[in-house]
């Protein structure tokens, strides 16, 4: 099992455990990072848990540091409960900070209080309460089997023509064991993650279950990139690389990329 593999934390109204154990050797990174960059802050949100139980949603890290490089970061419940450490890759974003992201999906199962913080070397980020009153519950003596993300696939269609301003068209598959939502993102090679946002599987013809999305991006100068989509809480499921290029030679105003 891969690294990327083992990031997967299982939350439970009930639980808070972590799956496979990710073991630190003498030669592995430590909390905190890896290099001369320095963590400046830690900030965790709370995504979702909406309609009945069980409920999913995501806790969402982020990590701002002064440069680029590889950070440990560690999920801590309030009453003792924590995950594993795990590693997350600070980028450089539009607006010129480095910014490291990690999406950690949770399922509800019963009525919740408690609340969470994420750490990172010596930073914490404030503690997030997770409240969830659950009306409905599953049916006694069902046992409902472990969420999973199978496959995730990218298709970009570039500009028909030189002529700019123009647009692509992206489009992207997630395929999992189950229906509802599942956070995704979209990297671009050597640059900024875009932020995190929602599409709902649904049951597909095959019997598997597919989320998908497609948008209108502006093309408005030369362009020569590649994507990736990335599924928060998938275990480290990424789809392949896929090429955008324009060469724009009618027409060309500022740069825009795709991925946020």
């Amino acid at each position: 099992m891969s690294i990327l593999a083992r990031t997967l934390i299982a939350f439970t109204a009930s639980s808070f455990v972590a799956s496979a154990a990710l073991a630190l050797g003498p030669g592995d990174l430590q909390a905190g990072g890896n290099g001369p960059a320095q963590i400046k802050q830690v900030k965790l949100s709370l995504n979702g848990f909406n309609g009945a139980c069980p409920s999913s949603g995501a806790l969402i890290t982020r990590v701002e540091t002064t440069g680029p490089g590889n950070f440990k970061i560690r999920y801590r419940k309030a009453g003792g409960g924590k995950s594993d450490l795990i590693t997350v890759q600070a980028v450089k974003t539009q607006n010129g900070k480095y910014v490291a992201k990690h999406v950690q999906a949770m399922t509800i199962t019963k009525t919740t209080n408690t609340k969470y913080m994420v750490e990172s070397g010596a930073k914490i980020s404030p503690w997030v309460d997770v409240n969830k009153t659950c009306g409905q519950v599953m049916v006694p003596g069902i046992v409902a089997q472990p969420k999973k993300v199978l496959k995730a696939q990218l298709g970009i269609k570039g500009p028909k023509t030189n002529l700019c301003p123009n647009e692509a068209t992206t489009s992207g598959w997630v395929f999992t064991n189950y229906a509802g939502p599942v956070q995704v993102m979209i990297a671009r090679k050597g640059q900024a993650v875009g932020a995190p946002f929602t599409i709902q599987a649904k049951k597909a013809a095959n019997g598997q279950y597919m989320a998908s999305f497609t948008r209108k991006t502006p093309i408005i100068a030369p362009t020569n990139a590649e994507y990736r989509l990335l599924v928060g809480g998938g275990s480290g499921v990424v789809s392949n690389w896929v090429p955008l290029k324009a060469n724009c030679s009618i027409g060309v105003p500022p740069a825009l990329g795709l991925g946020g």
